[in-house]
Formats: C-alpha cells, sequence, structure tokens
C-alpha cells in the first residue's frame, strides 16, 4: 500500500516551510523520499505554519508572517499566500487552525484587540476574507486552538480565562459551550472533531 506522511516544519527565520515525507514501498524507510516546500512570507521578518489541510491534490497550510512590526495571520493554498483581515492596522492576529470544506477556506485563530486575545475564524469562498468573532467573556483572553466544519455548520474548540483558570469550551458557530472540569485548576480544548451530530473535543487539564 502507498503511504503518504505529511509533516510541518517550522523555520524561525523569513520563511515558512512545508516538509511531505513519502513512502512508497509500502512499509520502512526504505524507498522514502522527503521534499521540503518554501511558502511565500515577508522577505526580512519571520513566518510559521501552525496548521495543515489537503484537500484533493492541493494542500492548505495556516499560520502568521511579521511584516516587521505586527503578526499578521494568514494562510497558503499551495505556495500561495492569503493575509486575513484585521480591524486595526497594528492588531496582533494569528491562524491557529485551518480546515476547507467545499472550496472554502475556514481559518481558525485570534487576534489582540488592544486589552485582551479575541478568538475567531475567517471564511474564505474565494471572494474575500470574512472573519467572525467567538464569545468569550470580553474582559479576559481567549483562544481557538482547533476548527472542524460539518456542513454549513463550524464548529471550534479551544479555552478562556475566567478570572480564576482556564476554562476548556467549543463553540457551535459563535456560541459558546463550557466543558466540564469539575475539580481542575485549569483546562484546555486542543482538537475537536463532529460524527453524526455529536461534538467530540479533546484536551488536558491539570489540578
Amino acid at each position: 500500500m502507498k503511504r503518504k506522511i505529511l509533516s510541518l516544519l517550522l523555520i524561525p527565520i523569513s520563511c515558512a516551510a512545508l516538509a511531505i515525507s513519502c513512502d512508497s514501498s509500502g512499509g520502512g524507510d526504505r524507498g522514502r523520499s522527503n521534499l521540503m516546500y518554501l511558502l511565500i512570507a515577508d522577505s526580512s521578518a519571520n513566518a510559521s505554519v501552525t496548521s495543515i489541510y489537503v484537500d484533493g491534490p492541493t494542500v492548505y497550510t495556516g499560520g502568521s508572517y511579521n511584516d516587521g512590526f505586527r503578526n499578521i495571520p494568514c494562510y497558503w493554498t499551495g505556495a500561495a499566500r492569503t493575509a486575513l483581515p484585521v480591524e486595526k492596522w497594528n492588531q496582533q492576529a494569528r491562524v491557529t487552525s485551518i480546515f476547507v470544506s467545499g472550496g472554502t477556506v475556514y481559518a481558525g485563530g485570534g487576534y489582540y484587540d488592544g486589552t485582551v486575545w479575541v478568538p475567531c475564524y475567517w471564511t474564505d469562498a474565494g471572494a474575500g476574507a470574512v472573519k467572525t468573532d467567538l464569545a468569550g467573556d470580553g474582559i479576559h483572553d481567549a483562544f481557538l486552538n482547533a476548527i472542524f466544519v460539518d456542513g454549513t455548520d463550524v464548529y471550534a474548540a479551544g479555552h478562556w480565562f475566567d478570572g480564576y483558570r482556564w476554562v476548556a469550551c467549543n463553540w457551535t458557530g459563535a456560541v459558546k459551550t463550557d466543558l466540564p472540569i469539575t475539580g481542575a485548576l485549569s483546562a484546555y480544548a486542543q482538537s475537536i472533531w463532529v460524527d453524526g451530530g455529536t461534538v467530540y473535543t479533546g484536551g488536558q487539564y491539570r489540578y
């Protein structure tokens, strides 16, 4: 059986890169070849990839690049970069998860509004990306770690700070649902999947 293994290579210099390891021998290291693709970033500042999604022959990667002043959220289609909009020219923002459904790119992440980190996702169907903010408490930081799309419904997983501890949560659309963490000091939701209408959220907690 032909097997392909995809992995990310993060380079803390002026480019982001995607490494692909292909094993066509059916097992072991024999017949394995490695390819690395440089992704377009700014020529004088850092860039990083934090998530990857493959739809047919097309590889999508999500992350951010620095323009010398701020981190700009973006995704790459192949090696072509698309910058994602933020509301203010000096806002820090990033993409932490990417999903593609029906040709539409869903890039989950967040931005700093000058007071707190706000979780959000961008939807790009080809006519320009649109940002959707997700609910936090408006007072403390909240973060999106994973995104999943089922039909027309967008799901996300992450965590937010309630002033005392980090609370694991998921979102359906823009509606937040806190996950039970009885007895835990903090909990973090880091992955999400939906099957048959049931939402599965993975993460960790600590006492």
